[in-house]
């Protein structure tokens, strides 16, 4: 473990903060990196860059005080996330899941235990966009219509997906 005035510095250039951290404790920090370069303060992180103040994450770049993220681009300007995955553009984000180009924080609806994995699907929307991460499906809510049409036809899983989005809908338009 390297030093300067301020920082404790390992050998993949991640440093912690002399103010916050002994160099003890960077130490052990540092042996929960794995291949992870030039983060500072952060700890049981794998393959992220440029990160500050973040932990649990993997794959991550330029994020900032994250916890429990995977593969975002927080250089992008997100802050403050939580278990999120492949976002952009995020700020103080929970739960999502390859959110992308939002300018803002989504609204969010999540619905009960429907359709044919019995899990919840959620519904993010802005005025300007929405987006419908059910499963492996990531789209817009137009996509996710039509793929109900052609998975589903008219089962009782196409059933439950239209009674859920009549509900989205109907909330939609009273705001």
């Amino acid at each position: 473990m390297n030093s300067n005035d301020w920082y404790w510095i390992d050998d993949n250039r991640n440093k912690w903060s002399k103010d916050k951290y002994t160099e003890q404790e960077a130490i052990v920090f540092s042996a929960t990196m794995l291949n992870c370069h030039d983060c500072c303060d952060c700890r049981s992180c794998s393959h992220c860059n440029n990160c500050n103040d973040c932990s649990v994450c993997s794959g991550c770049s330029g994020c900032s005080m994250c916890r429990d993220c995977h593969r975002c681009y927080i250089s992008y300007h997100c802050d403050g996330c939580y278990y999120c995955s492949d976002c952009r553009n995020c700020v103080d984000c929970r739960d999502c899941c390859r959110c992308s180009d939002w300018s803002i924080n989504p609204e969010r609806i999540i619905s009960p235990r429907i359709g044919s994995r019995k899990k919840q699907t959620t519904f993010y929307f802005t005025d300007d966009k929405t987006q419908i991460v059910c499963g492996c499906f990531v789209g817009t809510l137009e996509e996710f219509k039509a793929r109900i049409e052609v998975v589903h036809r008219n089962d009782e899983h196409a059933v439950a997906y239209n009674k859920w989005l009549k509900r989205v809908d109907d909330y939609r338009s009273k705001r």
